[in-house]
């Protein structure tokens, strides 16, 4: 894919044939040999292209997120749906031509856009784990504790007011966060099970069809496509209010 889009590439194109076209002018070379040194200075510009170039989302893409560590469950949750997706591919890929093909390929389609919202929203799970990490909650529990026994045994100052505000809005942006790490979790469960649901049922719709030739094979995998649509926007939904956790806190 890589390559495909280095060899399209005009830059790539135009800093080949200048190459190229220097080296046969410079060699004083025609016909086929400098043909072949013009190729020869294609295949330069493409190294140099691939070298040169960087990765760089495009105009409407967003960066890729960090997936989380291996080992965390919400890495295994994402491993689990990337797998329900392939299968789902499997089943679309082996089907013959026909209607049934088509909108099973169209579910493995929705569904790889929804594994993109499955990574973006584990991606969120780390963000939400560092901002976690930045609060010693037990710390400032200790020093509410602190400064609510200071204030009943020798009154109420500004300064103590300020303290024990400052501390009680810390705890109150670790609740928020630690309740966005909840639902961030609770949903990437729900999505990768449902999409091990959508595996089992899309095999079980074609199956059914091979078999008897049911004709409302196709109401149904449309029905499994609709499914898909409502998972990918509680995806979204959910990484949303992330966002906005972070942002409030």
């Amino acid at each position: 894919m890589r390559l495909a889009r280095l060899l399209a590439d005009p830059w790539t194109i135009g800093a080949g044939g200048f190459v190229g076209a220097l080296a046969t002018i410079g060699l004083g070379l025609s016909g086929p040999v400098g043909i072949a040194v013009a190729v020869g200075g294609y295949a330069v510009g493409t190294v140099v292209k691939g070298m040169t170039a960087r990765e760089r989302p495009g105009a409407g893409e967003r960066p890729r997120p960090e997936l989380p560590p291996r080992g965390t469950e919400a890495h295994a949750l994402y491993e689990r749906a990337h797998e329900a997706v392939d299968e789902l591919g499997e089943i679309a890929a082996g089907q013959p031509a026909g209607p049934v093909q088509l909108q099973a390929a169209d579910v493995h389609a929705r569904a790889v856009d929804t594994l993109e919202e499955i990574s973006r929203l584990a991606g969120q799970t780390v963000v939400l784990a560092r901002a976690l990490g930045r609060v010693d909650v037990e710390q400032v529990r200790r020093d509410q504790a602190h400064l609510e026994r200071a204030r009943s045994a020798e009154g109420s100052t500004a300064a103590s007011d300020a303290a024990l505000e400052a501390v009680r809005s810390q705890l109150a942006v670790h609740a928020r966060l630690e309740d966005a790490w909840r639902e961030t979790h609770s949903r990437l469960r729900a999505a990768a099970l449902g999409l091990e649901s959508l595996v089992a049922s899309l095999a079980e719709v074609v199956a059914m069809a091979s078999v008897s030739g049911d004709g409302a094979t196709g109401t149904r995998i449309r029905g499994l496509a609709d499914t898909l649509d409502g998972l990918r926007q509680g995806l979204v939904e959910a990484e949303q209010a992330s966002r906005r956790a972070l942002s409030t806190g």
